[in-house]
């Protein structure tokens, strides 16, 4: 599979993600911190604030607890990275964006994702449509362009 290159937002929130992960307890603790970064940028963060996912404070969520066997910072980006590329590909598009990093960010994590939207009111299910309309609204912005 050829790698598409990331848009400079999907790369800084990347780059802040390898750093931020560390501080992490558990792997709520990691979906905060991903949702906090890409709250901030791009198509991700317009979807997060549409479904009131930004600018929270840190949510208690039933189930979470320190994990120590989980894998590392750099581990953990590769793989939510390597999701995003096989999501990006499979759309087709030139570039890896936000949308791609966080609909990776939602794989990865699976039910502690949903446990953190559940607390916050809102699904996956939820979050899929609006990142599809906001894709499929920014395709038809671009090839009109």
């Amino acid at each position: 599979m050829n790698e598409r290159p990331l848009t400079q937002e999907a790369a800084l929130v990347v780059g802040l993600a390898t750093t931020a992960l560390p501080f992490a307890v558990d792997r709520l603790g990691e979906v905060q911190r991903w949702l906090r970064l890409l709250g901030g940028h791009g198509a991700a963060g317009a979807v997060l604030a549409e479904l009131g996912l930004t600018e929270q404070p840190e949510l208690e969520v039933p189930g979470g607890s320190p994990d120590r066997a989980r894998p590392t910072a750099e581990q953990t980006v590769a793989a939510v990275c390597a999701l995003a590329q096989a999501r990006c590909a499979a759309r087709q598009a030139d570039e890896l964006t936000t949308a791609d990093l966080l609909a990776a960010v939602a794989e990865y994590y699976g039910s502690a994702f949903d446990r953190l939207l559940a607390a916050a009111g809102t699904t996956r299910e939820q979050l899929s449509v609006a990142l599809a309309a906001r894709q499929a609204d920014e395709a038809a912005n671009h090839g009109a362009g």
